[in-house]
């Protein structure tokens, strides 16, 4: 099944469930439409998120990691993406350069690096 059939047969079913819930007097849209509307736009945002990360580029977290000792605002480098995009593997380095950690991000977890941001140093405690 394709995306395109995917999403269509989502929509029918959305509509089928819903069918019997009246639309409110002063509304606009069905019930099922409003759903339907509401899911169309969660796929195209998370499309366009999806496609702004790539190998190479510096990611700030947005989100911790705690199992990897990492924050909200640390930087990393995307050194892999999984395919469609789902997630990527960044690396964290220490400023001596050294690899502080290697994790798998989630595009929620993460923003890419604008011309805004700066640099902050913290201790970070190494995990075995």
């Amino acid at each position: 099944m394709t995306t395109a059939e995917f999403i269509i047969a989502l929509f029918y079913r959305i509509d089928n469930q819903m069918h019997a819930v009246p639309k409110h007097p002063q509304a606009a849209l069905y019930p099922s439409e409003v759903v339907t509307s509401t899911i169309r736009s969660f796929i195209s945002t998370s499309a366009r998120r999806i496609k702004m990360f790539k190998e190479h580029e510096r990611i700030v977290l947005i989100t911790d990691v705690l199992e990897e000792g990492l924050v909200a605002g640390d930087v990393g480098t995307i050194v892999h993406t999984h395919p469609r995009g789902e997630a990527f593997v960044v690396e964290f380095m220490t400023l001596d350069g050294h690899t502080a950690a290697i994790t798998t991000v989630l595009p929620s977890q993460a923003r890419l690096v604008t011309d805004k941001d700066i640099t902050h140093a913290r201790m970070m405690t190494m995990t075995d």
